[in-house]
């Protein structure tokens, strides 16, 4: 969590660059400038809170998988005399797969609403969807993202 207040607004600065809809990239300085302006020096860690929020996603994979193989090994320990204190590594991997599809899953739409507070919509964009894609926080993104396309809009970054 430390890491990403110091990383966040290269994030930031990132994101801007890639989703520029301007035909020639900006220079970092000026992404940097443009949203200083705009935003203010706050402007530089937009997205803050949903980070924070998926900071979380190890401690689900961890929690998951950790579950996913304490039922494994009891299962097998009921088919065996033997009690083993191992998986087997194709099922260490999929209890792995499991644990990080399950987390991804969960924490996408947060993912999500970060790249959304991050981005600066285009004056198209503006003029098709209005309101919607200018963002306050974390719920506001949620709540026009499901508003506009559903659950699959919390799944993906653009409409």
């Amino acid at each position: 969590m430390l890491c990403q207040c110091f990383t966040l607004p290269l994030n930031v600065i990132a994101t801007r660059q890639q989703t520029s809809s301007s035909k020639s990239q900006e220079s970092i300085v000026d992404v940097i400038r443009e949203i200083i302006e705009i935003d203010g020096i706050l402007g530089l860690w937009k997205g803050f809170k949903p980070t924070m929020v998926l900071c979380i996603n190890p401690a689900i994979t961890y929690g998951v998988f950790e579950r996913t193989k304490t039922m494994l090994l009891e299962r097998k320990s009921k088919n065996t005399d033997i009690t083993s204190a191992y998986l087997l590594p194709s099922e260490a991997f999929a209890a792995g797969a499991l644990s990080k599809t399950l987390a991804t899953v969960v924490t996408y739409p947060y993912i999500t609403a970060k790249t959304r507070l991050m981005w600066r919509p285009s004056k198209e964009e503006v003029e098709k969807f209005g309101e919607d894609v200018i963002y306050k926080d974390t719920t506001d993104v949620l709540k026009k993202t499901f508003k506009i396309a559903g659950v699959a809009g919390l799944y993906k970054v653009k409409f």
